[in-house]
């Protein structure tokens, strides 16, 4: 007899078994630890290092800084399959990527030393977007790890 989770419906085995737990830290910790990233990094009032100044606007650094978080979670939407077609994956990575990016300039709207403002929301929607495209576009079967019997 199968236990359930009532809110899910999914077995006990499913979240405890070694195969899951290996599929959470392959797949989840990843994206869970660079979202932690960029808060951190967020709410730091000066940079560890001044970065090169590229064009000369940090609307560079946000789209490629989203750009890896769209790669993120598009790999998290594929192995998981939450759904069937990749349109609907990418946009719900614009989706995520918008409103993390705009909670993370709402937060650093308090901290002194930083502004936020939306063209920043918009580079970061535009770079988890362009990322999420990007992995979709260039999925290969062959890079996939075989799964184990």
């Amino acid at each position: 007899m199968r236990l359930t989770i009532p809110i899910f419906s999914y077995s006990h085995r499913f979240y405890f078994s070694p195969q899951a737990s290996r599929r959470w830290w392959f797949y989840l910790f990843p994206l869970l630890g660079y979202a932690a990233l960029i808060f951190f990094l967020s709410s730091q009032s000066r940079w560890f290092f001044e970065p090169p100044d590229f064009f000369s606007s940090d609307k560079v650094y946000h789209f490629l800084e989203y750009g890896i978080l769209g790669i993120l979670l598009a790999r998290v939407m594929e192995e998981f399959g939450f759904f069937s077609l990749d349109q609907k994956k990418i946009s719900w990575v614009l989706i995520i990527s918008f409103l993390y990016g705009l909670g993370d300039e709402f937060h650093q709207w308090f901290v002194p030393g930083r502004f936020a403002t939306f063209g920043d929301v918009l580079s970061d929607s535009l770079g988890g977007w362009s990322g999420g495209w990007l992995f979709f576009k260039f999925k290969r079967k062959n890079f996939r790890f075989k799964k184990r019997p």
